[in-house]
């Protein structure tokens, strides 16, 4: 924050200058101090003193409006140069965001073929599963079979010995 005094006057005396510039110095750093001098209306007789007044008034008030203005332009440039700034480190850290990115896009490429080959895989043991399964039982059944074939060969046998 910066205060600004706007004084009646133009190319003071020197001391007037010299006793600013000491109150200036006293002041904090946080508040700085600016002197605008602002030229006097011409003393001309048959003018009446309010409208000089008034004249000197209008002057304040527009040194007091340019120097808002100023400061506004000047925080503006400010926060545009901030932004331009801003906008130049995040380009330049783009290039290596963008190379991770495709990097990390092949990898996850190759992760998701690898799980596909990987899901062929395990589809494939699953119906070589099922088909020794079905093998098991088979060989189940048939031997099955062949028990209860030997059971009445056996039977056949001892009727047949028994004749």
């Amino acid at each position: 924050m910066r205060l600004l005094v706007v004084a009646v006057g133009h190319r003071m005396p020197a001391w007037t200058q010299a006793g600013f510039d000491e109150f200036a110095r006293r002041m904090p750093r946080e508040l700085p101090l600016q002197l605008v001098e602002v030229k006097a209306e011409p003393r001309t007789a048959g003018k009446p003193v309010e409208a000089m007044m008034a004249a000197e008034a209008a002057r304040l008030e527009a040194a007091t409006a340019l120097a808002a203005a100023t400061r506004a332009a000047a925080a503006a440039q400010g926060e545009a140069s901030r932004t331009a700034r801003a906008r130049e480190e995040a380009e330049a850290a783009l290039p290596p965001l963008r190379d991770e990115d495709a990097i990390a896009a092949a990898v996850l490429q190759r992760l998701t073929l690898e799980r596909d080959r990987l899901d062929g895989e395990a589809e494939t043991a699953r119906r070589e599963i099922a088909r020794l399964d079905a093998e098991v039982r088979q060989l189940a059944a048939d031997r099955e079979r062949e028990a209860a074939l030997d059971r009445d060969a056996v039977a056949m046998t001892a009727r047949l010995a028994e004749e």
